[in-house]
């Protein structure tokens, strides 16, 4: 009996000590139908998760992920990205959303 609480006891320690790892954020950027190239970083470190979306000469806006049926979402209310794979959609307010694709590296 002592050898199986000895054993929990360092197990118990063990895992104690561990932490989970910490998810890579993931990079890409995507060329848009209507000019617009959008550099996103998916960060999945942050609660809720965020997409960081940056355009040229605007400041970066932090979208919190939103519940999705199919690929990822991700809004502030104002600002909208949509997607699955290499596919996209940035949508700006009540504006028709814009087609956009995944620039291969």
């Amino acid at each position: 009996m002592k050898v199986t609480t000895l054993g929990f006891a360092a197990i118990t320690l063990l895992l104690a000590g561990t932490t989970a790892p910490r998810a890579e954020a993931i990079n890409a950027v995507f060329d848009c139908d209507n000019g617009t190239t959008l550099n996103v970083v998916f960060d999945n470190d942050q609660e809720p998760h965020v997409a960081i979306v940056t355009i040229e000469g605007q400041e970066p806006l932090t979208l919190p992920i939103a519940e999705s049926g199919s690929g990822y979402a991700y809004t502030n209310g104002k600002y909208t990205l949509t997607g699955k794979g290499e596919e996209a959609e940035w949508g700006v307010g009540r504006m028709k959303p814009t087609p956009c694709q995944q620039q291969r590296g």
